[in-house]
């Protein structure tokens, strides 16, 4: 994959780069081949225009065949190109080149043109040599008529070979940019897939289960940013593996217990002659109270499974709140009394219906409470109470117990989190109560201070009541 991405930024680079040196290098070889041309007829059409016009103003009565090697020699003079004669029928009277030649140059498109007045020049070959020239021709004008055509006529041979060693030399600067632009995109791209491949590297370990991997930071962009991400992510994977050892070990104690205690009295009591009655229920009570806690903690389990899957579900039903909170105040109050706990219920609202899942509402109400009579010492107390006030709904249960490390606060509503105390349990009874209350659109609220008490405030809206 690194190859890939290092051959499409390398590839990149010199596509971009390579077509704009290959339209730099085109411009520049057109512009210099342009600027050659131009410079050379436009010396030649000056002496060219010159010529005509002195022979239109001081020649142009005598016969233009009688004066053609005459005007050649003035003609030639101080210029290194071939200057040709022509006669009004396109034959071609003398050539400083070849005094001997005869020839028929009418059908030349600059001497065509010049025959019919209009001066005109003409790039090509010649025919005879094959040898690059410019023409220039300009018409000769006796009496206001074209008696003949004045030819100028320069070889391209030294300025072709000129163009092609500057294209040539363009070419070649255009190659070594290039080439040190695909250096330059090498390194770049090493730059950046290098730490990549570190960044690779990482999280393959870590999802081989290595933990305790971490990258370097070596950088304050993107890269660097996403070391960041995979560090944290990395502790963040170590910290839930921690979480999910003592989930598993907190849940297998809670499951043993029970399964102890209820396995223990089974041989006890299979073991006896059942003449002791006080020892059968006591035995049976024993029984019925552990599957029960059983039960709740397989009713945790399920329910946090569904939290995982995301398929955890309401019921919702129109619900006399206020008989729910008797209800829990009459199935809770006997246990506080066993435990020494003083359970006050007070403020609770005469009649309130509210659009709910019983069920779910009492899971949350029954967990928040057992977590507040396990944390109160004997001898404390737990409030509860509910009001309605400026839109909302709220259930506040607080106690005076030992409350909540301050460390731990802001974690215990995560899922599988355990706090550091004796007493914490499997990590999954809040994140569940958390998750119904949101699927109520409600909140869970957890206020707590370490050796004075907590409280925990339920609020749901009163939209949802009727």
């Amino acid at each position: 994959m690194m190859k890939g991405i290092r051959a499409r930024l390398v590839g990149s680079h010199l596509l971009v780069i390579g077509v704009a040196i290959f339209v730099l290098v085109s411009f520049l070889i057109f512009a210099v081949r342009h600027y050659y041309y131009d410079s050379i007829e436009q010396g030649i059409t000056q002496r060219v225009r010159v010529s005509a016009d002195f022979y239109e103003s001081y020649l142009s009565g005598t016969p233009l065949a009688t004066q053609a090697d005459d005007l050649l020699t003035s003609y030639t003079e101080n210029i290194h190109a071939q200057v040709q004669i022509i006669d009004q029928s396109g034959a071609l009277l003398v050539d400083s080149l070849d005094p001997d030649r005869i020839a028929q140059l009418a059908e030349l498109p600059d001497v065509a043109a010049a025959l019919r007045g209009r001066e005109q020049s003409w790039r090509g070959v010649l025919r005879t040599t094959g040898e690059p020239v410019l023409s220039f021709s300009v018409p000769l004008i006796a009496d206001g008529q074209v008696v003949g055509v004045l030819r100028y006529v320069s070889s391209l041979s030294q300025t072709n070979q000129t163009l092609w060693s500057i294209s040539i030399f363009l070419s070649l600067v255009g190659i070594i940019v290039i080439a040190l632009s695909a250096l330059v995109s090498l390194v770049l791209s090493n730059s950046i897939t290098k730490p990549i491949l570190t960044l690779i590297d990482s999280a393959e370990k870590l999802a081989r289960g290595k933990l305790s991997e971490r990258v370097t930071k070596d950088r304050e962009d993107e890269l660097g940013r996403l070391a960041d991400t995979i560090n944290h992510l990395a502790s963040e994977l170590q910290r839930n593996e921690v979480l999910q050892h003592r989930f598993i070990s907190s849940v297998s104690h809670e499951l043993r217990t029970p399964l102890t205690s209820i396995h223990g009295w089974t041989v006890l009591l299979l073991s006896s002659d059942f003449k002791n009655k006080e020892e059968l229920v006591e035995g049976l009570r024993i029984i019925n109270q552990e599957t029960n806690r059983l039960s709740y903690l397989v009713e945790d389990l399920l329910d946090f499974s569904k939290l995982q899957s995301g398929q955890l579900s309401l019921r919702k039903e129109l619900i006399n709140v206020s008989e729910l909170l008797k209800d829990l105040e009459a199935q809770m109050t006997p246990r506080a009394h066993r435990l020494g706990i003083r359970l006050i219920f007070s403020q609770l609202p005469a009649q309130l219906h509210l659009q709910a899942d019983m069920n779910r509402l009492k899971q949350v109400l029954l967990n928040i409470l057992d977590n507040a009579m396990k944390f109160t010492p004997e001898m404390g107390h737990i409030w509860v109470s509910a009001e309605v006030s400026e839109g909302n709904f709220s259930i506040k249960i607080k106690d005076d117990g030992q409350g909540i490390l301050e460390e731990d606060l802001s974690f215990v509503k995560n899922r599988l989190y355990q706090g550091k105390g004796a007493q914490s349990g499997s990590g999954i009874g809040l994140a569940i109560c958390d998750e119904i209350m949101r699927l109520h659109h409600g909140s869970l609220q957890i206020e707590s201070e370490a050796g004075v008490g907590t409280q925990v405030t339920l609020s749901l809206p009163c939209s949802n009541t009727s």
